[in-house]
């Protein structure tokens, strides 16, 4: 399928989502759906996973304008995203190496994705 689209989208479930085809194929581009009020959920996810937001209010029962909270903090991602490009857009896709958190001599998270 990705030999004739250029574009891949999908519904995800964000506490269970495992980027299957970030490992298939790590440039190509994915959109995924922000539906919710503050869906800063899967905000994070698209900014995680290098995914195009697609805002959908309500599932396409809405307007933009229904979730000011979703678009602004969406806004905030993308221009995140363009001040790193080189790293949130143009990085390559390392998610089993993880990562570790810390502020001075404190540890605050760790991640690691098996």
């Amino acid at each position: 399928m990705h030999r004739f689209y250029r574009l891949g989208y999908a519904r995800i479930d964000g506490e269970t989502h495992i980027p299957l085809q970030r490992y298939i194929d790590p440039h190509l581009p994915l959109m995924i759906a922000a539906t919710g009020w503050n869906d800063r959920q899967m905000i994070n996810r698209a900014l995680l996973y290098r995914y195009v937001i697609s805002y959908e209010p309500y599932d396409f029962k809405g307007r933009l304008d229904d979730f000011p909270l979703t678009i602004e903090y969406g806004k905030k991602v993308d221009a995140l995203r363009r001040s790193y490009k080189a790293f949130l857009w143009d990085g390559d896709f390392t998610d089993t190496l993880g990562a570790s958190v810390t502020v001075g001599e404190n540890h605050i998270l760790s991640i690691r994705f098996l």
